[in-house]
């Protein structure tokens, strides 16, 4: 007879440590969405004025942390130009502080071209670098886009922890599932230079890393007028709640999947 699973959870701790390995790396995940998520927020905000920054947002945020846990050294490797260039950015403009597009701009253009002699370099990892960037930030839109219906529908749920609550879970498995098996599969990817996809990838990367610099840097900047400043931090306020929210409901979404033998479920 068959057991169920949570009587072979309980009488087989090296599942139990799997469940809760696979808890802590989808917590860690959604944490960083969480961050990711609400930077982007932030800079559409600032710039433009649509009711499409929450898909958008989570677009991104999905797309930059499938990289970085997919394809972990192009997305460390744009993390690093990303700040590098973001600071050297700041230093030459002295006191003032420049567009937000200038910085994020030039951290992207610096990240595209680090990722050129990144792609000759482990070309059994970087091979798929653009598919999983790409299905991440298609899963997000569609998410992204389903929160924004519920928010329309339901505004109190219009809260930076509830959304990535639910974002995170949704989010990682919906990518989880599309991805899986995704090196036995061929795309229109596969037709493009590796080096393109890479830096296109580390691109991405780097430049939301720029933007959360250039959201510091507003914040704290004397030049900046009042009313925009504080619309910033109050966003900035929700961070802990977006980071708490991601890291829940990745921690409950990782564990459900791994507790029930979900075998995609490790691709994330």
């Amino acid at each position: 007879m068959a057991k169920s699973p949570r009587t072979s959870l309980i009488s087989d701790p090296e599942r139990a440590k799997v469940v809760v390995l696979r808890a802590a790396i989808w917590g860690m995940a959604g944490s960083f969405f969480g961050i990711v998520f609400l930077a982007t927020l932030i800079l559409l905000r600032h710039n433009t004025e649509s009711i499409w920054h929450i898909p958008a947002a989570t677009a991104i945020a999905a797309s930059v942390v499938s990289a970085f846990y997919s394809v972990k050294r192009v997305g460390v490797m744009g993390g690093l130009v990303g700040s590098l260039s973001a600071l050297g950015f700041f230093i030459a403009s002295h006191d003032q502080l420049p567009p937000a597009w200038e910085v994020v701009g030039f951290g992207a253009i610096a990240g595209f071209l680090a990722g050129i002699p990144i792609s000759k370099l482990y070309d059994d990892e970087n091979r798929n670098t653009l598919r999983i960037a790409i299905t991440g930030a298609g899963t997000g839109a569609l998410v992204g886009w389903c929160c924004l219906l519920l928010v329309m529908l339901l505004p109190q749920f219009n809260y930076a922890g509830v959304l990535t609550l639910v974002m995170v879970p949704s989010v990682g498995t919906i990518f989880s599932y599309l991805s899986f098996g995704t090196d036995h599969g061929r795309g229109f990817t596969d037709r493009l230079p590796q080096w393109l996809g890479v830096s296109s990838v580390a691109a991405v990367v780097a430049g939301v890393v720029a933007t959360g610099f250039w959201i510091f840097a507003m914040s704290i900047h004397t030049g900046v007028d009042l009313p925009l400043r504080d619309s910033v931090r109050a966003l900035m306020v929700d961070i802990p709640a977006a980071m708490l929210g991601g890291a829940f409901g990745g921690a409950f979404g990782g564990a459900l999947l791994e507790y029930f033998g979900i075998k995609w479920a490790g691709r994330l």
